[in-house]
């Protein structure tokens, strides 16, 4: 599946970063200035049209806020066995085995199935609503 890129810039020294827009929100090295920048949108910045795609930033609030975790985690543990805990600023994932999961490889292996990122997207809809 091909995702949409953004036009971001670095928050330290404003070099452009074509960012994937399921990535929004996941900190990278600026080949610039070489710091490790959370790109930003510039103003006036228009986003692509997507389908059901989810940024990794919606994704982490989505997982660690609790309001939202309760609508979220049946869907996590009924795909891949795993438990989510809610810590409000982030979310702990833990497979059956007691294994940490990394939020981001996670995220990137919702967002490549197009059945489970509608599932996601319908429910994050149902809760920003």
């Amino acid at each position: 599946m091909e995702h949409l890129c953004v036009h971001t810039v670095c928050e330290f020294c404003g070099t452009r970063i074509d960012t994937n827009y399921i990535l929004m929100g996941v900190d990278v090295e600026c080949a610039s200035c070489g710091k490790r920048t959370i790109p930003r949108v510039e103003a006036g910045t228009f986003y692509p049209v997507i389908q059901y795609e989810i940024k990794f930033s919606d994704f982490k609030r989505l997982l660690s806020d609790r309001d939202y975790s309760r609508s979220i985690a049946p869907l996590i543990r009924r795909w891949f066995g795993f438990e989510l805990e809610a810590m409000g600023e982030s979310a702990r994932i833990m497979s059956g085995s007691g294994a940490e999961i990394d939020m981001l490889s996670l995220h990137r292996q919702i967002q490549a199935d197009s059945a489970m990122q509608y599932t996601l997207y319908q429910a994050a809809m149902d809760l920003w609503r």
